[in-house]
């Protein structure tokens, strides 16, 4: 079955399976340096805490030299109103990431400017050259569109690693027993489909 075949109105009548294979399906990439882990902002600071703590790992485990956290979305957070860039960059400051190893970039509001702007900055601050490879970290049930949404518009020369935060809805084995990881599971088939329906992304098989 493929996604661009199901009507719209089919979505929310799909199997738990189904929702399952489509989300958290595809192939993920993990192992070996990156240049840096491009960090993706979202909209609730736990969850952005959860994805900065999963690029500290990356530094601390001595995979990347550097981080960029990307997102210029204002959210209220218990540290004020910050960007979803400045939020992350705090969280990592207090996981023991130095300042001098987190660059912002604190303009991207959708997933495929994350990529565009955080490529950007990874090319102008760290000046990569031939192969190489990066990271992107974000949460486990939005990791399929991102490394999809990178393979589209990253360099051709860029390996695509993943690193997946750690998610309190229990990620593929129990995102359904939680409210709110059920409305995010149902959002990102929502944005799937609507890219592979705009020709962006190929046909998600499930």
């Amino acid at each position: 079955m493929k996604l661009g075949r199901i009507p719209e109105e089919r979505l929310s009548s799909l199997s738990n399976d189904e929702k399952t294979r489509i989300v958290f399906g595809g192939e993920r990439k993990t192992g070996g340096p990156g240049v840096a882990a491009l960090l993706l902002g979202c909209g609730t600071p736990p969850e952005m805490a959860e994805r900065a703590a999963a690029a500290a790992g990356l530094f601390e485990e001595g995979l990347v030299p550097h981080v960029v956290p990307t997102g210029g979305v204002v959210h209220p957070t218990e540290l004020g109103d910050l960007s979803e860039a400045g939020y992350m960059a705090r969280k990592l400051r207090e996981s023991g990431v130095p300042d001098a190893a987190v660059v912002l970039e604190d303009q991207a509001t959708t997933t495929i400017a994350n990529m565009v702007f955080g490529m950007a900055v990874i090319e102008r601050e760290f000046h990569p050259r031939g192969p190489f490879s990066v990271y992107v970290v974000t949460s486990d049930a939005h990791m399929r569109r991102s490394l999809a949404l990178a393979d589209v518009y990253l360099p051709r020369t860029a390996r695509i690693l993943s690193r997946p935060a750690g998610n309190a809805g229990g990620g593929a084995k129990e995102w359904f027993r939680s409210e709110f990881w059920t409305e995010k599971v149902n959002w990102e088939i929502r944005w799937l489909k609507k890219y592979v329906d705009a020709g962006i992304l190929p046909d998600i098989e499930f």
